[in-house]
This record gives structure tokens, C-alpha cells and sequence, in this order.
């Protein structure tokens, strides 16, 4: 189990104004805010930050979490801006790359920026939904054993970008029920650990390339690197 950077996460349930079920994700500085909608009015926060930050953050009165929340997610892009070009003002290619981005997103802006849907505001946090724990990637070297079967967070830990650790656990759920479905109609031990065997091969193969992936974009997403930021900067501002 490899603990990412001390990267952990604060999770909770917040009720909203808005009406339409419309994930929200967004990166601020080093951490990330998703939004999942459970019902209309209602959402599951995924929200990754440091463990200090994290602490004081399920620690705060509910009001103030709640303030604090909408205030991430409908923070000015000018102000994360601002930010960035302190960070790059001492780096001349950093800058030239910003700038040059900065041009390509207020063409984007000017075409998209109507389309694009705002982050909902949040009304409250449900009492005693809030919990936060450090973030893992792991991966287990198996997955089955005569008769027994990992699958979903038993088999493997991803970061929670873009929800690929829900994505995965259905893929394995629907991979091993297609592997015992097939060993059943050939008349095979559903449990023999040769049947199982074809399940932890489709599915390793599938799961890999997905945590490297997440892994990746996390990586990117909470360097303070200049040239990585303005980069990264383009499709993010939104």
C-alpha cells in the first residue's frame, strides 16, 4: 500500500440549491472538490487536501464548512490567476507558456463559457456525515484463491478522481459474475482457481493502466511546478 504524499481526504454529505444532478469537480492549489449527486438536492462531497487541512476543515462548525465549500467552488478565476502569475513571474518560460495559454482560454471562454454549467451552491452539511482518512493506491498482487474472489476496494485503492475507483468495482463485479456464469454453463467448480484465473487476468489488465492514469492527473493536479500549472491551467479555470 503506497500512502499518497500524505494526501488525504475529507468526505461528507451536502445538501444544495440546485436542481440539476451535474457533477462539479474543480482543482484548487493542491487539493481537489468533487461534487456527486445523490438526488436532486442532495450530493456526496469528495474533497482531497493535506491532513492539517483536513482536521480543521471536519472540525469547523457546520455554517462555516458550508461558507467555506462555496467559497472553493465559486471562487473567481481571477483571483486563481493572480496566484499563478506570482508563482511564475521569476520564470520566463513559465510565463510565455501562461500567457500563451491565457490567449487560448479567453478564445475558449468567449465560444463555451455560456454552455458551461455553474457550480451548485451549497446549502448545509448533513450532521455527523463529515469524516476524513489519508488516501492509498494499492493493489493487491492477487485476486483470487480457491473459492475466493477480491474485488472492488478488497482488490484495489485508487485516488478518487473522476469516481474510477466506483468505475473499477463495477467492472470487476461484472467480470466475475460473466466468469462464474461461464464456468457454471460448462458444468466447472464455479470456485476452482483455475476458472478464476481468467477473471484476475481480464481484470488486472484493465485496472493497472486506469491507476497509473489517476495517479497521474492527481500528480499533475497538485504540483506547484510553474510551467505544469500554466499548462494544466487552459482546461481548469472553469
Amino acid at each position: 500500500v503506497n500512502v499518497l504524499d500524505g494526501v488525504w481526504v475529507v468526505i461528507g454529505k451536502i445538501k444544495t440549491a440546485d436542481t440539476r444532478r451535474v457533477v462539479c469537480a474543480c482543482v484548487r492549489g493542491a487539493g481537489q472538490v468533487a461534487l456527486l449527486p445523490l438526488s436532486d438536492t442532495v450530493s456526496s462531497l469528495v474533497w482531497s487536501t493535506t491532513a492539517a487541512e483536513a482536521r480543521r476543515l471536519v472540525a469547523l462548525p457546520p455554517d462555516d464548512f458550508t461558507n467555506e465549500l462555496n467559497h472553493v467552488l465559486n471562487c473567481p478565476s481571477s483571483e486563481f490567476l493572480a496566484a499563478r502569475d506570482a508563482d511564475i513571474r521569476d520564470n520566463p518560460l513559465a510565463l510565455g507558456v501562461s500567457q500563451v495559454l491565457k490567449r487560448m482560454r479567453s478564445t475558449v471562454d468567449e465560444n463555451f463559457a455560456s454552455d458551461l454549467p455553474k457550480p451548485p451552491m451549497a446549502l448545509s452539511v448533513r450532521e455527523r456525515s463529515r469524516a476524513s482518512f489519508p488516501l492509498a493506491l494499492a493493489n493487491a498482487d492477487m485476486y483470487v484463491r480457491p473459492r475466493v474472489a477480491l474485488a472492488g476496494d478488497a482488490a484495489h485503492k485508487v485516488h478518487p478522481l473522476a469516481g474510477q475507483g466506483l468505475n473499477l468495482g463495477l467492472g470487476d463485479a461484472r467480470e466475475l459474475a460473466s466468469t462464474i456464469a461461464k464456468s457454471h454453463e460448462l458444468g466447472l467448480d464455479v470456485g476452482d482457481i483455475h476458472a478464476l484465473m481468467a477473471y484476475e487476468r481480464t481484470r488486472q489488465r484493465a485496472v493497472l493502466p486506469v491507476m497509473a492514469a489517476t495517479d497521474f492527473f492527481k500528480r499533475v493536479f497538485s504540483t506547484s511546478d510553474p510551467i505544469v500549472v500554466a499548462a494544466r491551467s487552459l482546461g481548469c479555470d472553469k
